[in-house]
């Protein structure tokens, strides 16, 4: 399925460009918090690029791909805590 955005290119001075560059310029960065923390990074990719989430702690790497983080942002609280939950069971 294509979606009209998927092929959009970013026009300079666009709100979509800005916003990509502030999601940039951001970056690398750290998220943590009593019970965890990830560094986060964009790494290029093919034709786009990936989103790299290291977790130090257990010296694991994942690269997210945008479908795979559409989905997330689409699931509910009860959806993400079993992701969680199952990852602790580990």
């Amino acid at each position: 399925m294509k979606h009209d955005d998927q092929d959009e290119h970013l026009e300079p001075g666009s709100s979509k460009e800005h916003a990509a560059r502030q999601v940039s310029n951001a970056l690398p960065a750290i998220l943590s918090n009593e019970f965890a923390f990830v560094e986060l990074d964009i790494i290029r990719y093919g034709n786009g690029e990936r989103l790299s989430i290291t977790s130090p702690s257990r010296g694991t790497t994942s690269y997210v791909d945008p479908v795979v983080l559409q989905a997330i942002s689409s699931m509910d609280a009860e959806e993400l805590r079993s992701l969680v939950t199952r990852n602790l069971d580990q």
